[in-house]
Protein backbone atom coordinates (compact mmCIF):
# COMPACT_ATOMS: atom_id res chain seq x y z
CA UNK A 1 0.00 0.00 0.00
CA UNK A 2 1.32 3.44 -0.95
CA UNK A 3 2.28 5.83 1.80
CA UNK A 4 0.01 8.90 1.95
CA UNK A 5 1.45 12.12 0.58
CA UNK A 6 2.48 14.75 3.08
CA UNK A 7 0.67 18.00 2.46
CA UNK A 8 0.87 21.07 4.64
CA UNK A 9 -2.20 22.68 6.16
CA UNK A 10 -1.33 25.86 4.26
CA UNK A 11 -1.35 23.94 0.98
CA UNK A 12 -4.70 22.38 1.87
CA UNK A 13 -6.13 25.83 2.60
CA UNK A 14 -4.75 27.25 -0.66
CA UNK A 15 -6.41 24.39 -2.52
CA UNK A 16 -9.83 24.64 -0.83
CA UNK A 17 -10.16 28.41 -1.14
CA UNK A 18 -11.05 28.22 -4.87
CA UNK A 19 -13.68 25.55 -4.13
CA UNK A 20 -15.29 27.62 -1.37
CA UNK A 21 -14.85 30.81 -3.41
CA UNK A 22 -16.79 29.36 -6.32
CA UNK A 23 -19.35 27.22 -4.49
CA UNK A 24 -19.63 28.77 -1.04
CA UNK A 25 -19.76 26.82 2.18
CA UNK A 26 -23.14 25.25 1.49
CA UNK A 27 -22.38 24.41 -2.14
CA UNK A 28 -18.95 22.86 -1.63
CA UNK A 29 -19.14 19.11 -1.24
CA UNK A 30 -16.66 16.97 0.66
CA UNK A 31 -15.96 15.19 -2.61
CA UNK A 32 -14.95 18.50 -4.23
CA UNK A 33 -12.73 19.31 -1.26
CA UNK A 34 -11.11 15.86 -1.36
CA UNK A 35 -10.49 16.19 -5.08
CA UNK A 36 -9.03 19.69 -4.75
CA UNK A 37 -6.64 18.71 -1.95
CA UNK A 38 -5.81 15.08 -2.79
CA UNK A 39 -6.59 14.43 0.88
CA UNK A 40 -9.32 12.01 1.94
CA UNK A 41 -12.19 13.20 4.09
CA UNK A 42 -11.06 11.34 7.20
CA UNK A 43 -7.72 13.18 7.07
CA UNK A 44 -9.49 16.49 6.42
CA UNK A 45 -11.75 15.84 9.41
CA UNK A 46 -8.80 14.73 11.56
CA UNK A 47 -7.08 18.06 10.88
CA UNK A 48 -9.99 20.50 10.60
CA UNK A 49 -12.79 18.68 12.52
CA UNK A 50 -15.56 19.67 10.06
CA UNK A 51 -16.27 21.25 6.71
CA UNK A 52 -17.32 24.40 8.57
CA UNK A 53 -14.01 24.59 10.44
CA UNK A 54 -12.11 24.00 7.18
CA UNK A 55 -14.07 26.92 5.70
CA UNK A 56 -13.26 29.14 8.70
CA UNK A 57 -9.57 28.21 8.45
CA UNK A 58 -9.61 28.96 4.71
CA UNK A 59 -11.23 32.33 5.36
CA UNK A 60 -8.64 33.17 8.05
CA UNK A 61 -5.84 32.16 5.71
CA UNK A 62 -7.24 34.27 2.89
CA UNK A 63 -7.65 37.34 5.11
CA UNK A 64 -4.07 37.03 6.35
CA UNK A 65 -2.72 36.93 2.82
CA UNK A 66 -5.18 38.86 0.58
CA UNK A 67 -2.71 41.11 -1.25
CA UNK A 68 -4.93 44.07 -2.18
CA UNK A 69 -5.61 45.07 1.44
CA UNK A 70 -1.90 45.70 1.98
CA UNK A 71 -2.02 48.51 -0.59
CA UNK A 72 -3.92 50.53 2.02
CA UNK A 73 -1.02 50.18 4.47
CA UNK A 74 1.57 51.81 2.23
CA UNK A 75 3.24 54.92 3.63
CA UNK A 76 2.54 57.74 3.15
CA UNK A 77 -1.19 57.31 3.43
CA UNK A 78 -3.36 59.04 0.87
CA UNK A 79 -5.82 58.89 -1.99
CA UNK A 80 -3.21 57.11 -4.15
CA UNK A 81 -3.42 54.07 -1.86
CA UNK A 82 -7.21 54.05 -2.07
CA UNK A 83 -7.06 54.24 -5.86
CA UNK A 84 -4.47 51.43 -6.08
CA UNK A 85 -6.58 49.30 -3.72
CA UNK A 86 -9.80 49.87 -5.68
CA UNK A 87 -8.13 49.10 -8.99
CA UNK A 88 -6.44 45.93 -7.73
CA UNK A 89 -8.95 44.32 -5.38
CA UNK A 90 -11.51 42.93 -7.84
CA UNK A 91 -8.69 41.39 -9.90
CA UNK A 92 -6.15 40.38 -7.22
CA UNK A 93 -6.41 36.62 -7.62
CA UNK A 94 -5.28 34.98 -10.86
CA UNK A 95 -7.71 32.09 -10.38
CA UNK A 96 -10.83 34.08 -9.47
CA UNK A 97 -11.98 37.64 -9.70
CA UNK A 98 -13.60 39.37 -6.78
CA UNK A 99 -13.00 38.70 -3.12
CA UNK A 100 -13.46 35.49 -1.16
CA UNK A 101 -14.63 37.43 1.91
CA UNK A 102 -17.20 39.43 -0.05
CA UNK A 103 -18.44 36.23 -1.71
CA UNK A 104 -18.71 34.58 1.69
CA UNK A 105 -20.85 37.43 3.01
CA UNK A 106 -23.57 36.35 0.57
CA UNK A 107 -24.11 33.24 2.70
CA UNK A 108 -24.76 35.13 5.91
CA UNK A 109 -27.58 32.78 6.91
CA UNK A 110 -25.46 29.66 6.39
CA UNK A 111 -22.15 30.67 7.90
CA UNK A 112 -20.99 29.60 11.35
CA UNK A 113 -20.63 32.49 13.80
CA UNK A 114 -16.84 32.31 13.64
CA UNK A 115 -16.91 32.85 9.86
CA UNK A 116 -19.38 35.73 10.21
CA UNK A 117 -17.05 37.30 12.73
CA UNK A 118 -14.13 37.06 10.28
CA UNK A 119 -16.23 38.64 7.52
CA UNK A 120 -17.32 41.49 9.81
CA UNK A 121 -13.81 42.07 11.17
CA UNK A 122 -12.34 42.13 7.66
CA UNK A 123 -14.91 44.68 6.53
CA UNK A 124 -14.28 46.85 9.59
CA UNK A 125 -10.49 46.59 9.19
CA UNK A 126 -10.59 47.56 5.52
CA UNK A 127 -12.92 50.49 6.21
CA UNK A 128 -10.58 51.64 8.99
CA UNK A 129 -7.63 51.39 6.61
CA UNK A 130 -9.54 53.39 4.00
CA UNK A 131 -10.26 56.05 6.65
CA UNK A 132 -6.55 56.25 7.48
CA UNK A 133 -5.87 57.05 3.83
CA UNK A 134 -8.37 59.89 3.58
CA UNK A 135 -6.32 63.02 4.34
CA UNK A 136 -7.43 64.79 7.51
CA UNK A 137 -8.20 67.96 5.59
CA UNK A 138 -10.48 65.94 3.25
CA UNK A 139 -12.16 63.75 5.85
CA UNK A 140 -13.92 66.36 7.93
CA UNK A 141 -16.86 64.97 9.81
CA UNK A 142 -17.83 62.65 6.95
CA UNK A 143 -14.68 60.50 6.65
CA UNK A 144 -16.56 57.45 7.92
CA UNK A 145 -19.29 57.94 5.30
CA UNK A 146 -16.72 58.34 2.52
CA UNK A 147 -14.99 55.13 3.66
CA UNK A 148 -18.34 53.28 3.70
CA UNK A 149 -19.09 54.50 0.15
CA UNK A 150 -15.68 53.28 -1.04
CA UNK A 151 -16.17 49.88 0.65
CA UNK A 152 -19.70 49.49 -0.73
CA UNK A 153 -18.55 50.34 -4.25
CA UNK A 154 -15.71 47.85 -3.97
CA UNK A 155 -17.94 45.08 -2.58
CA UNK A 156 -20.38 45.56 -5.47
CA UNK A 157 -17.49 45.40 -7.95
CA UNK A 158 -16.16 42.22 -6.34
CA UNK A 159 -19.57 40.59 -6.71
CA UNK A 160 -19.83 41.80 -10.31
CA UNK A 161 -16.38 40.34 -10.97
CA UNK A 162 -17.80 36.86 -10.32
CA UNK A 163 -19.74 37.23 -13.56
CA UNK A 164 -17.78 39.69 -15.64
CA UNK A 165 -16.23 42.98 -14.64
CA UNK A 166 -14.59 44.88 -17.44
CA UNK A 167 -11.26 46.17 -16.17
CA UNK A 168 -11.35 49.32 -18.33
CA UNK A 169 -14.91 50.18 -17.29
CA UNK A 170 -13.93 49.61 -13.63
CA UNK A 171 -10.90 51.91 -13.99
CA UNK A 172 -13.16 54.61 -15.39
CA UNK A 173 -15.63 54.11 -12.56
CA UNK A 174 -12.87 54.39 -9.94
CA UNK A 175 -11.61 57.59 -11.55
CA UNK A 176 -15.10 59.12 -11.51
CA UNK A 177 -15.75 57.98 -7.93
CA UNK A 178 -12.54 59.47 -6.60
CA UNK A 179 -13.08 62.68 -8.53
CA UNK A 180 -16.49 62.91 -6.85
CA UNK A 181 -15.21 62.06 -3.36
CA UNK A 182 -12.02 64.10 -3.30
CA UNK A 183 -12.46 67.79 -2.65
CA UNK A 184 -11.42 70.09 -5.49
CA UNK A 185 -8.16 71.89 -4.78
Amino acid sequence: MARPKKISNEDVLNRVIPVFWKSGLAGASLGQLEEATDVNRSSLYATFCSKEQLFVSALEHYVSSAPAQFLLQKQPYGWENIEAFLLAAPFNNPAFSGCFVVNSAREVGELPEEALSIVRQFREAVIAQIQLNIPVEDAGKDGDIVADIIWSTLAEACLAANDALDRTAWQQRVTRLLKFLKPAR
